[in-house]
């Protein structure tokens, strides 16, 4: 089975395969994901997620929380913006661990993040 492949790109909504015009597969919805994190934590509302290419590996522009969960920051977006070698995949439930962890150690980052979801479904059903 071919993989797909894009001629039309949306500005900014684009994975970094369909920006080199690389077969893509599963980066699209890696991409989306880190897109969604993204917005949740710049309390974005609309409009794409920017990154850029630096030194072949791709980053999101805006800065990222500091502090304890910097490097757990630098890895989700590394891991959802980079595609792994070919023939490998993504440690998905590593990172997911990871991002558990980091929630469970405090009941405020819950709160926060539950009230980002709250805040976010609210935009969405105000916009049907």
């Amino acid at each position: 089975m071919p993989l797909p492949r894009s001629d039309v790109m949306v500005d900014g909504y684009a994975c970094a395969e369909m920006r080199r015009k690389q077969p893509w597969l599963h980066s699209i919805d890696y991409h989306a994901l880190g897109a969604t994190v993204h917005a949740l934590l710049h309390t974005q509302k609309d409009g794409p997620m920017p990154i850029e290419s630096d030194g072949g590996r791709w980053r999101v522009k805006l800065p990222l929380p500091t502090g304890p969960a910097a490097r757990l920051w630098n890895r989700l977006f590394d891991t959802l913006l980079n595609a792994p070698p070919p023939g490998e995949q993504h440690d998905l439930h590593a990172l997911a661990n990871a991002l558990q962890g980091f929630l469970d150690e405090s009941q405020d980052r819950r709160a926060r993040l539950k009230h980002a979801l709250v805040e976010s479904a609210a935009v969405l059903a105000s916009a049907e």
